[in-house]
């Protein structure tokens, strides 16, 4: 995950640089402003460090999920991701953008221990025969998440509000709204059991057994509202091209799980579809980018 991140932040660098040079020796020395250019291709890539995801799961009585101590909230770690779009620029104070964004994929993963799945006063072990069997199991809940979002957002170019439009830095504001795609996979529990069994007459044997994955889902995919809200510093480097770093928060929107596993929790094969109730989370994250337009 490291490494994608620190990929993207190298790419919007490169991307940054390659197109710096691009422009006229000496431009930048004295910026003129010539006929307005309304429509600019826009670019950013960054990094993002998921918050908790808020995760409501059903553990009441009856329910197939166990109520545990660890619970089931955790975050999706730290992930990149990369934006294009199209900039109309309304005035000279603010500008529309309409835009795609790609987030590498996000894992999820929470450890959850003593989870007391059954006991049984009576049953075997050949050839051990016991008098009450405890299993307790303790695993890993995981799953990955896909979220590609589609926005459209204002900025606001507070220097050029002031009225210092010969500035060579500026500050912005805004925020946008959209949707996003969700897809959920690879849901899944790696489960660990110790068995504690008590024999005749307080005999007591332990068995430990291999990791085994319970729990599946199938991949699923859903739509949510999507916001954002950031601020940053702009750079004119030349008459057609801005450079800019910033802050953004992101709400990306609800996400569920499937519906049904493929197995279920225990010492038992595994055995057909079972209904369950869906995961249900959040994708919200702190976000720092650089981004450029280009003006044509």
């Amino acid at each position: 995950m490291k490494k994608r991140l620190l990929l993207s932040l190298l790419c919007a660098g490169l991307m940054s640089s390659a197109l710096y040079a691009g422009c006229d020796e000496g431009c930048c020395e004295n910026i003129e402003r010539g006929p307005k250019q309304c429509f600019s291709l826009y670019a950013a890539a960054g990094g993002s460090f998921t918050r908790c995801t808020d995760m409501c799961v059903d553990t009441s009585s009856g329910s197939f999920w166990p109520d545990v101590p660890e619970g089931y909230d955790s975050d999706l770690g730290r992930t990149g991701f990369i934006e294009y779009g199209l900039g109309y620029e309304w005035c000279d104070w603010l500008t529309f953008i309409a835009s795609g964004q790609y987030r590498d994929t996000m894992d999820f993963a929470h450890r959850q221990t003593a989870i007391p799945v059954f006991t049984d006063d009576e049953c075997t072990f050949p050839p051990l025969v016991c008098t009450e069997t405890v299993i307790t199991d303790t695993g890993c809940r995981l799953f990955e998440l896909d979220a590609n979002t589609f926005m459209f957002s204002a900025i606001f170019d507070l220097t050029n509000l002031c009225g210092c439009e010969d500035w060579w830095f500026g500050v912005q504001i805004g925020g946008g709204i959209g949707f996003t795609h969700f897809n959920v996979f690879n849901f899944h529990l790696e489960l660990e059991s110790e068995i504690v069994a008590e024999g005749f007459p307080g005999d007591e044997f332990t068995f430990t057994v291999p990791t085994r994955i319970r729990d599946t889902m199938y991949s699923t995919t859903n739509n949510s509202f999507a916001a954002q809200a950031f601020i940053g510093l702009q750079y004119t480097a030349c008459n057609w091209m801005k450079v800019g770093v910033g802050y953004r928060f992101f709400h990306g929107g609800d996400f569920c799980t499937n519906d049904f596993v493929t197995n279920s929790r225990g010492f038992n094969a595994a055995d057909n579809a079972h209904p369950v109730d869906p995961w249900q989370g959040r994708l919200q994250a702190n976000e720092i980018y650089l981004n450029v337009y280009c003006s044509y």
